[in-house]
């Protein structure tokens, strides 16, 4: 990945951390969206060509810069909006895993942990979701589906350790930082829901953006 666009991705995410802190919802706005844009450019930038799987992940990657412009709108409809283009680009992440290991007992395996993961965090999550039940539901059951999916990948010899290690590292962190999403949204509102978990989003969609360069 190039440094200028390291350099300036960290930049950026310190200044969205501290629009948090400070609740400036229109500089969060456009600070959010110019630092999302970069890993879109990393992606562009890191790919050999439009192959199937490097086309199915940038969709994915554009789905979730959709998603994160409607996120920083303060509404619910702006946020199940978001809820939905996220769940697009988990369902297109998943399909470029699934495309490139054929699936395998790794996938399989992964299903089944992440089964019980998200049966574990919608138990917790239950109490607090009152109308959205039903789109938390369902967007767990697909980030679990796609964080499977990275699991197949990890037996894959065609691809590099490091590479394995991208996609890997790069959904679980995303992965992760959806916990941190989903405590601020439903359970309790802190700054530190925010401080935690867009370090590990950002560092999640820049490891997969940098994956492309396997594709």
């Amino acid at each position: 990945m190039p440094i200028a666009i390291l350099f300036s991705s960290l930049i950026l995410l310190a200044a969205l951390i501290a629009c948090e802190k400070t609740d400036a919802p229109l500089l969060r706005l456009l600070v959010k969206s110019v630092l999302s844009a970069l890993f879109l450019v990393a992606a562009l930038l890191a790919t050999r060509g439009f192959s199937l799987p490097f086309t199915l992940l940038f969709i994915g990657l554009c789905f979730c810069f959709a998603g994160d412009v409607l996120l920083a709108v303060p509404s619910k409809k702006a946020f199940l909006a978001g809820l939905v283009c996220f769940a697009f680009g988990h369902l297109f992440y998943a399909a470029c895993f699934l495309i490139l290991s054929g699936g395998n007992p790794a996938f399989l395996l992964g299903l089944a942990v992440c089964a019980v993961l998200g049966t574990l965090v919608l138990r917790q999550l239950r109490p607090f979701l009152g109308s959205m039940k039903g789109p938390v539901v369902f967007y767990v059951t697909v980030i679990s589906l796609m964080m499977a999916a990275a699991c197949s990948l990890l037996v894959l010899q065609s691809l590099s350790t490091q590479a394995r290690a991208m996609a890997f590292g790069g959904a679980l962190a995303f992965y992760f930082s959806d916990l941190f999403v989903a405590r601020h949204r439903f359970v309790k509102k802190s700054f530190l829901n925010r401080l935690v978990g867009l370090p590990l989003y950002y560092s999640g969609q820049f490891l997969l953006a940098a994956f492309a360069a396997n594709l």
